[in-house]
């Protein structure tokens, strides 16, 4: 019997995560199972009205010592960024950045001098608990993590190592410390929902059954019951942003639209030839630009209800073709597309997309379904990098 006072670094690992992902039903889909029964469900009974949200300008100070320490993990991530922009702009805050050595800091560079980087790893439950001690955050935005789905498959472990170890080193953290009044907002992922996204009548609400496909969307379910337990157990008030897609200046290479802009940004200076490599066109995905997204976040985790999850999206769906459509379009070269095998994932939804009603009555948020402003910029970007690279 594994005991949560037992030292985080001690537990038999596997176990946890294997109970995590096969109790996954029983904590999360039974409870979703009671509140569809109910005819107004949370997600709709939620409202703006009902949630007294935290007036800024009677608590921040200009005075450093009298500001609230907020800790961001993955500071330097797409979303890490754009989130410790929104936290400097409100000027509310001491914002703490937790980056692993030799990490990229691009992202960051027009807040570097607003921001006190701590260097460290979530995978170390030793430095957690020294971070947490020093910080003393009154909120925890937790967005490092292995993010990517099609990395997952050829290295699973790694992937639940860093997501759900991770995860637990920094609810143990706070524990420790004595840190329980600690808002935790916790990044989840649509991928979390997996193979219902085929079988929703929809766009998918919160409480729509989990159904992971990849070792990622696993890992995510079991990082978001683990950040539960502790909400129930020891009272850790943890808000979950269930994040679909999310672009922008600085995202992985890896998602749809950095690929393509970086290819179009190559071809455009000649070091490939007029071809686009593409996987499956056909899907429709809901994306938001991580700019529009960001101020929503830090509301979520001033705001939003201990316990709960939010989809964070556009509500919005853009096919895969039509989102190359508006690449191509902003190029002056005339590039051909061809499917390329290996860029095929092994399972693929057909539609992504969620249901926001419940973080847009919470915060207000009309969401930007535009996306030529972010295909722009990210193309933008792209060029600069490979002229830079290559030029």
């Amino acid at each position: 019997i594994v005991s949560l006072d037992t030292p985080c670094f001690e537990m038999n690992f596997l176990l946890q995560v294997a109970l995590l992902i096969v109790a996954a039903p029983l904590i999360v889909n039974s409870a979703r199972e009671k509140q569809n029964s109910s005819k107004n469900s949370s997600h709709h009974s939620i409202s703006s009205a009902t949630i007294s949200k935290p007036d800024r300008k009677s608590r921040c100070s200009k005075d450093k010592d009298s500001k609230e320490n907020v800790l961001v993990t993955g500071i330097n991530g797409l979303i890490g960024s754009h989130v410790a922009k929104e936290l400097v702009k409100t000027n509310c805050y001491n914002v703490f950045g937790l980056v692993r050595p030799r990490s990229n800091l691009d992202s960051l560079i027009s807040i570097l001098t607003q921001v006190q980087l701590i260097i460290g790893d979530i995978t170390d439950p030793f430095r957690m608990i020294d971070i947490m001690n020093s910080t003393r955050p009154t909120y925890l935005y937790h967005f490092a993590a292995q993010a990517i789905n099609s990395i997952s498959y050829d290295n699973p472990d790694l992937t639940l190592e860093v997501n759900v170890k991770g995860t637990l080193n920094l609810l143990e953290a706070l524990r420790r410390n004595q840190l329980t009044s600690t808002r935790f907002l916790l990044a989840g992922s649509s991928t979390e929902y997996g193979r219902t996204a085929d079988t929703y009548d929809g766009p998918i609400p919160e409480t729509a059954k989990f159904d992971p496909v990849s070792p990622y969307g696993a890992s995510k379910v079991a990082a978001e019951n683990l950040a539960t337990q502790y909400f129930r157990s020891y009272h850790i008030p943890v808000i979950t942003a269930r994040f679909f897609i999310q672009v922008g200046v600085g995202g992985t290479p890896s998602l749809a639209l950095q690929d393509f802009a970086r290819q179009v940004a190559l071809i455009e200076l000649g070091v490939l030839p007029p071809v686009i490599k593409h996987g499956n066109l056909d899907t429709k995905r809901d994306i938001t630009d991580a700019r529009d997204s960001a101020p929503v976040v830090v509301q979520l985790a001033e705001a939003g209800v201990p316990g709960e999850a939010y989809n964070v999206g556009t509500g919005v769906g853009i096919s895969t073709s039509d989102l190359l459509d508006i690449i191509l379009a902003q190029s002056n070269k005339k590039i051909v597309r061809a499917q390329e095998a290996s860029r095929l994932r092994l399972y693929d939804e057909k539609v992504l997309v969620c249901d926001n009603s419940k973080v847009r009555a919470l915060t207000g948020w009309k969401p930007n379904v535009n996306m030529t402003d972010t295909v722009t910029a990210v193309l933008t970007h792209w060029r600069r990098t490979i002229h830079y690279l290559y030029g």
